[in-house]
């Protein structure tokens, strides 16, 4: 499938390629294509703001007489808003297009997130087979393992809101998170701030801690 998007992307832009009135591509196979290309940057080549882009256009040009289309790529999109935004879709986004609501399994995970419940979303991810089915057959699995991240910003900055703001975390506060963990986030600019491992604290930094 590289090969063929190198192809695709050395011929410019398919939105171009739609005025060609000798091979006209109608709407639903741009709502396809667009779908497939943003499976494909946000779940194999990890270009995920690029998926989302790709996903975006496939529900612009999604018809709200097929709501199991836009619900399929919302899917996919929501992860990967909340991966690198960390939005997520508001409710009414879903009513306008007539969606009754997602699986049972996204109000689960995405109100660990949010809450920043790291137990209760890596025992959801790890423990619980039916969702691990359902998640491996959207194919967002890994975008979901990738939240983890999220997870553990929510959980720091709950924890950092508790404590007035302050700026110096005791580990003992912040237990369900390891230091490495904490390097990690660190280190992918999702945190800043330093471990004090000989204080065992994290200092946070006093402008923008979580960029």
């Amino acid at each position: 499938i590289k090969n063929l998007i190198k192809v695709y992307e050395s011929r410019g832009d398919i939105r171009t390629m739609t005025q060609n009135k000798k091979y006209p591509v109608g709407r639903a196979q741009l709502v396809t294509f667009y779908y497939y290309m943003g499976l494909y940057y946000g779940c194999y080549e990890n270009d995920h703001l690029k998926g989302i882009t790709n996903l975006k256009l496939a529900l612009d040009q999604s018809s709200i007489k097929y709501p199991d289309q836009i619900k399929h790529i919302l899917k996919l999109l929501i992860p990967l808003q909340l991966l690198v935004n960390g939005e997520n879709i508001h409710p009414d986004y879903l009513k306008r297009f007539g969606i009754s609501g997602m699986p049972e399994y996204y109000d689960t995970l995405i109100t660990s997130i949010k809450n920043g419940k790291i137990l209760e979303y890596k025992e959801s991810i790890n423990n619980n087979i039916a969702l691990q089915v359902s998640i491996l057959k959207d194919e967002t699995f890994v975008i979901w393992q990738l939240l983890v991240h999220r997870v553990q910003i929510n959980y720091i900055k709950a924890k950092w809101n508790q404590l007035a703001q302050k700026s110096v975390l005791p580990m003992t506060e912040i237990a369900d998170v390891t230091e490495c963990q904490l390097a990690n986030l660190i280190s992918l600019n999702l945190l800043k701030g330093y471990l004090s491992h000989s204080h065992q604290c994290l200092v946070l930094s006093k402008k923008e801690p979580f960029p």
